[in-house]
C-alpha cells in the first residue's frame, strides 16, 4: 500500500527515510531509475542522495515530456505572426522542384538554428547541436536529393522545403533501409528556420544530421545562386541521382580523406598547394641599410626563401611578348532573360564570327607556345573558344534535333576525362611515332617527324587541329600524321581487329582503310586543311601490328564539312560564350 500511494506523499526528509521499509524504500529508488540492490542501510543513503540532488519521478517526467512535446508539436505549425501552416507531410499540392525561390540562407543562420535555439528544448535551454554541424560530409557525399519547395500560399510569411536523405549506413536496396524525408519551414524574407522534421528515430529533436545535412544544401545552393551558379542539388538531372547505396571497393591512396572543423561559424578546409606562396604576413617591411644586398646573399644560399618572394624584384615578371594571342573579345555577357535565338542577337553572332581574324605570326606563335599538347598548360588554354578537329565528326554528323548541350559541353572542355583508354593510346603514342619515322627513313632520308602544338590558321581561327606529327621532307612541311593505338584490340592483330564491325578500319580490294563514315575521318581532313598539307598518314599500333594509309586531301568533302562546322559555331558556340549558360547548368536557349 505504501509503494502504491508513495507518489501522493509529501517528500520525506532525511529523518524519515530511516523509518520506511525496504519496500518502501525500493519504490521509492525504482520511480526515480536508482538502483534498489544492497542493505536497508545502503537504500537509506541512496534515497536521501536521490532526494538531496531532488530526482523526480519518471511517470512525472514522461507525462511533463508528452504534454511539452504535444505543446511543440503544436507550436512548430504556427509562425511568429500567428499563422497556422499546414503540415508538410499532409500537404501534397504545391511542391516544385525550381530551388530560385529557396529563400536565402547563410552558415549563421544554421548555426544560430543548431546550436542557439531555444525553441526546440523542454528546459528551455540553448540546443547546442554542435556535433551535427559536421554533416555538411551526408551533403557533399551525394546523400541529400529531391529537393523540393512550398510556397504555402502567396500570403504566407513562411514557406517549407523538403528532401529525400539517404541514410548514414546505408542497405544495398532502398526498402531494407529506405531514405529519409526531411521537411524545414523558413521565412521567405529572412530564411530564419522556424522548425524542421525528420521521420528517423532523431527526428523529433529537429537537429539529426539529417536535417543538418539538408540546412548544408540549403546554403550551399544560396552560395550558389549569390554566384550566379547551381549547387549540386540545384539541377533537376541531379536530384534524381543521389549516391550509390553500394560503393565499389577502392585504394586507399585514390581516396580523398576531408575533415570538416567548425570553427567561429565557418567551415575551415584544406588550403590548395597552389595558393599558399600568396599567404604573405601582413607586417610592415623590413628596414635596413642595405637591402639589396642582403637579398643578394640569401638568394645564393636559399633561393626559395618566403622573404624573398615578398619583394618586387624576386616576383617573375611576364613578358608580353610571350603572350597567347587572344581569339576572342567577350566584354559583356547576354542577361538568363534574353532570346539568343532572336533575329537581333542571331545577326551579332553573325557579325562577331565574320570579324574574327588572326595573322600568320599569331598563328605561328600559338603552335610554338603550345608544343607539348596535354602536358602543356597553354594547348589547353588556346583551344578554349575554339572548335578543334576531333570534334568535327561529332558536329557533322549530328542530327538537327538533337540536344547539343553535351556536345557544346566537350567542345568547350567544361568536363575534361581521362580514362585508361585516353592513357593507353597517350602512353604508346610514342612507339608507334619511333615505327613510323624508321619506316618512312629508308624512302625518305630527309625526313622529319616534328612534334607540334595547336594548329590554327587565318582563314579559319575559330578552328584549331593537334595533329600527331607534322611531317617534313626536305625542309618542306609536307603532310601530318594521326597515330590510334586502339586499347580494346591492343592484344590483337589489324586483322582480327578489322573483323569487328565497332572497328573504324575495314577491308577494301584488300587494302585496310579508314571508314569515311568515321569520326576520325573527318579528324584527319580537318587537320589537312588547317594546317595546309596534302595528306595524312593514318597510323595503327597495337602490340601485335602496325600499320599506316596514307589519305590525300578531299576538297570537296571538306566544303560540306566546313559548313556544318561555322554553323553549328555561330549557333551554340558563340550563344555559350556570350552567356555561360550551359557552364552553369541552364538550358542555353529558353
Amino acid at each position: 500500500m505504501a509503494a502504491n500511494n508513495e507518489n501522493h506523499k509529501p517528500e520525506p526528509n532525511k529523518l524519515e527515510f530511516d523509518l520506511l521499509t525496504v519496500t518502501e524504500l525500493k519504490s521509492y529508488l525504482r520511480n526515480r531509475g536508482e538502483y534498489v540492490t544492497g542493505k536497508k542501510a545502503e537504500l537509506v543513503k541512496r534515497a536521501i542522495g536521490a532526494n538531496s540532488l531532488k530526482k523526480r519521478p519518471l511517470e512525472e517526467l514522461r507525462l511533463e515530456d508528452e504534454n511539452k512535446g504535444h505543446q511543440r508539436r503544436l507550436e512548430r505549425f504556427i509562425s511568429p505572426l500567428g499563422e497556422v501552416l499546414p503540415d508538410p507531410i499532409s500537404l501534397k499540392d504545391g511542391w516544385s522542384t525550381d530551388t530560385r525561390h529557396i529563400p536565402m540562407i547563410n552558415n549563421s543562420d544554421l548555426y544560430n538554428y543548431m546550436v542557439l535555439s531555444k525553441r526546440r528544448t523542454l528546459d528551455l535551454g540553448p540546443n547546442n547541436a554542435k556535433r551535427q554541424l559536421k554533416a555538411k560530409v551526408f551533403y557533399e557525399d551525394g546523400h541529400v536529393h529531391s529537393v523540393c519547395y512550398n510556397d504555402i500560399s502567396h500570403d504566407n510569411s513562411h514557406c517549407y522545403v523538403k528532401a529525400k536523405v539517404i541514410p548514414s549506413l546505408p542497405t544495398q536496396t532502398v526498402t531494407q533501409k529506405p531514405d529519409y524525408s526531411v521537411w524545414i519551414c523558413m521565412a521567405k524574407v529572412t530564411g530564419h528556420v522556424h522548425a524542421a522534421g525528420c521521420d528517423c528515430s532523431a527526428g523529433e529533436g529537429e537537429s539529426c544530421n539529417h536535417i543538418a545535412a539538408f540546412l548544408h544544401g540549403l546554403v550551399d545552393i544560396s552560395d550558389k545562386k549569390a554566384d550566379g551558379l547551381d549547387a549540386s542539388t540545384s539541377k533537376e538531372c541531379k536530384w534524381n541521382q543521389p549516391r550509390k547505396r553500394k560503393l565499389s571497393p577502392q585504394r586507399s591512396q585514390n581516396i580523398t580523406f576531408k575533415k570538416h572543423k567548425w570553427t567561429d561559424n565557418k567551415i575551415v578546409e584544406k588550403v590548395d598547394e597552389k595558393y599558399k606562396l600568396e599567404n604573405v604576413a601582413k607586417k610592415p617591411p623590413v628596414t635596413a641599410i642595405n637591402l639589396g644586398s642582403f637579398a643578394d646573399k640569401l638568394r645564393l644560399c636559399a633561393p626559395h626563401a618566403a622573404w624573398l618572394l615578398t619583394r618586387e624584384d624576386s616576383v617573375p615578371r611576364i613578358n608580353p611578348k610571350v603572350l597567347l594571342p587572344p581569339l576572342h573579345k567577350i566584354d559583356f555577357n547576354f542577361a538568363d532573360t534574353c532570346d539568343l535565338k532572336s533575329d537581333k542577337c542571331v545577326k551579332f553572332f553573325q557579325s562577331y564570327h565574320e570579324r574574327l581574324s588572326l595573322n600568320q605570326d599569331a598563328c605561328n606563335k600559338i603552335e610554338k607556345m603550345t608544343r607539348g599538347q596535354q602536358n602543356n598548360k597553354t594547348w589547353r588554354v588556346a583551344r578554349q573558344g575554339r572548335l578543334t578537329a576531333s570534334n568535327f565528326g561529332a558536329v557533322c554528323k549530328r542530327r538537327q534535333t538533337n540536344e547539343a548541350t553535351s556536345l557544346i559541353k566537350n567542345i568547350l572542355d567544361y568536363c575534361p576525362f581521362d580514362n585508361k583508354i585516353v592513357k593507353w593510346g597517350r602512353d604508346h603514342e610514342s612507339a608507334a611515332r619511333v615505327k613510323y619515322f624508321k619506316s618512312m627513313k629508308e624512302t625518305y632520308p630527309n625526313l622529319i617527324v616534328q612534334l607540334c602544338g595547336l594548329c590554327v590558321c587565318e582563314e579559319y581561327p575559330h578552328l584549331g587541329a593537334s595533329p600527331d606529327g607534322l611531317v617534313i621532307i626536305d625542309s618542306q612541311v609536307e603532310g601530318v600524321i594521326e597515330i590510334k593505338c586502339p586499347y580494346k584490340w591492343r592484344f590483337s592483330t589489324l586483322e582480327e581487329a578489322a573483323k569487328d564491325s565497332q572497328f573504324y578500319c575495314e577491308y577494301e580490294t584488300g587494302q585496310l582503310k579508314l571508314k569515311k563514315t568515321h569520326s576520325y575521318y573527318y579528324q584527319v581532313q580537318a587537320q589537312m586543311a588547317i594546317t595546309k598539307t596534302k595528306w595524312c598518314d593514318f597510323i595503327l599500333w597495337t602490340l601485335k601490328d602496325y600499320h599506316k594509309e596514307r589519305i590525300e586531301f578531299d576538297a570537296k568533302f571538306w566544303e560540306g564539312c566546313l559548313d556544318h562546322v561555322n554553323l553549328f559555331y555561330i549557333d551554340f558556340i558563340l550563344p555559350e560564350l556570350f552567356s555561360r549558360r550551359v557552364k552553369r547548368g541552364k538550358p542555353l536557349f529558353y
